[in-house]
């Protein structure tokens, strides 16, 4: 037998919100309220869009009840609306249905493509995690290639990198590296507590290091730092190729140099406006005033904690880089770092699964 429901007309609010009650032919059903949009009784229901609450009314959407169809039958009073209106609601109640699903669609989108690199972060943020808390580095003597090391020794800059005069004026020791990032203003303001200063957030696009010739000593020896893994793992550029545009040179779900879980610095950041430093970068249209060059240095005499791989070039201990065993260089202590890590790993690894299950809810929900 089929499944036909039937509705009666109960009550009507100054002929633009009506009360219907179900019924299935044999007993009363509950009351609906909702919005009468056709003037003719015999329609199916989905004409009418109908909510569970007074409070709904003025946020109503068409009902997904496409599954069965519904009659009226005994209707005691009907509302009569202008055609004109009738239309108007008509289109009004399936622009909000289709708003309503285009939404869910691009919160779903939305969530599924930034989910990418937070789940990026979180498994290279593990990676270095799991090898430092496993004992892969160790504290030894320099002396064989191919030893996996942990090194904790003041620096010495050799020659400093292309642009640390511009970009640290007031440093009188040199800089062996600095970390830089082109940004411009957002909308939005951060607090520093520490400080006790109010500044407007900046949005990083481009990214990327710097480095002249340093080396690290230690009770255990000298070795220089080679930075090639790093560049090459975050697909940089010298500061001197980058450029003024909002869209990004590539597309990367990597993280960046500059948020790296392989390089952190805590040393003070220096920022410039692009037109104080221009000559250091390719500039494009009169929009520079707009952006800056934030920058970290790494100064002669830093005391730094490096995690790497030893070779030997000329005699020379080199501390370096690979796939399966990363360099990592930080100017906190080992513990210090551990904990730094432990803290990325938990936020990457929450928002990362949290913002799967948000795709997927909005995606099923449509």
């Amino acid at each position: 037998m089929r499944n036909t429901h039937y509705i009666r007309f109960v009550s009507s609010s100054g002929g633009k919100h009506v009360c219907f009650r179900f019924s299935d032919g044999s007993k009363r059903g509950p009351l609906v309220y909702g919005e009468w949009i056709d003037c003719d009784p015999f329609v199916s229901l989905p004409h009418v869009a109908l909510r569970r609450t007074k409070r709904d009314w003025q946020a109503y959407q068409t009902q997904r009840i496409l599954e069965t169809r519904y009659e009226f039958s005994h209707i005691t009073k009907r509302a009569s609306r202008p055609v004109q209106t009738t239309i108007q609601q008509i289109y009004t109640s399936f622009t909000h249905g289709w708003l309503y699903m285009e939404l869910n669609i691009f919160i779903s989108l939305v969530s599924g493509v930034l989910s990418v690199p937070y789940f990026s972060n979180a498994i290279s943020t593990l990676k270095i995690f799991w090898l430092i808390r496993s004992g892969t580095y160790t504290e030894k003597q320099i002396t064989d290639t191919g030893d996996t090391v942990l090194l904790r020794g003041d620096i010495t800059v050799d020659s400093p990198p292309e642009g640390s005069t511009q970009l640290f004026p007031a440093y009188n020791p040199a800089v062996g590296a600095y970390l830089w990032r082109i940004s411009h203003s957002d909308n939005l303001y951060v607090i520093d507590l520490k400080d006790r200063t109010i500044s407007r957030a900046k949005v990083g696009y481009e990214s990327g290091i710097e480095c002249g010739e340093f080396s690290i000593t230690t009770n255990e020896g000298t070795a220089k730092i080679d930075p090639t893994w790093l560049i090459r793992t975050h697909n940089t550029i010298p500061l001197s190729e980058a450029t003024i545009s909002t869209i990004p040179r590539t597309i990367s779900v990597s993280p960046s140099m500059w948020s790296s879980p392989y390089i952190h610095l805590t040393s003070t950041e220096t920022v410039h406006e692009i037109e104080d430093v221009i000559d250091l970068i390719e500039s494009k249209g009169d929009r520079a005033r707009q952006y800056y060059v934030q920058a970290k240095p790494i100064e002669n005499g830093t005391t730094l904690t490096v995690y790497g791989n030893l070779r030997i070039e000329d005699g020379t201990p080199v501390l370096y880089g690979t796939d399966a065993l990363p360099l990592a260089v930080t100017d906190q202590e080992s513990t210090e770092f551990r904990r730094y890590l432990t803290r990325r790993l938990v936020k990457y690894g929450v928002l990362a699964p949290l913002l799967v299950v948000v795709a997927i809810f909005n995606w099923f929900v449509i």
